[in-house]
């Protein structure tokens, strides 16, 4: 009975090695874009998805090689999200960013540019954004 259970629980070991779940983190001052997103990436793109809704926290809880892909908002309070970024790459170099912003400037002008170069970022999603749409915007980055 003991060897049998030992089996089975190294059988379920190895399927749940084979179909981990994509990580993500999301990392957003306002609580409820965080919920959207994660039951909108969860439910609609069977991702596993932490939240954070300060940045700090985000930070001291982060290790290298847990996430997938990260989403930092830009605009919040005490560490903005170029700035979590920084910390986040010293960390680890290899996840990728995207950040999100409510900003239409961001990401599609010549500051959006500037920044995408000072940070080594191509991922901007724009606010407001549909489930459907956020999790196709995930998958193609994750594809690259």
């Amino acid at each position: 009975m003991k060897g049998q259970k030992q089996r089975v629980r190294q059988q379920q070991e190895i399927i749940s090695t084979r179909i981990k779940r994509t990580k993500i983190l999301v990392v957003d001052d306002e609580p409820d874009i965080a919920l959207t997103f994660k039951l909108a990436l969860e439910n609609d793109g069977g991702f596993d998805v932490d939240t954070f809704y300060q940045p700090y926290l985000a930070l001291t809880s982060f290790e290298a090689g847990v996430y997938d892909i990260v989403l930092l908002d830009i605009n919040m309070p005490i560490l903005n999200g170029f700035q979590l970024y920084a910390e986040l790459r010293k960390i680890d170099d290899k996840v990728e960013i995207c950040f999100i912003t409510a900003s239409v400037d961001v990401g599609s002008s010549n500051l959006g540019i500037e920044i995408s170069q000072s940070v080594n970022a191509e991922c901007f999603i724009h606010k407001p954004i549909g489930s459907h749409e956020l999790v196709r915007r995930i998958k193609v980055e994750l594809s690259n």
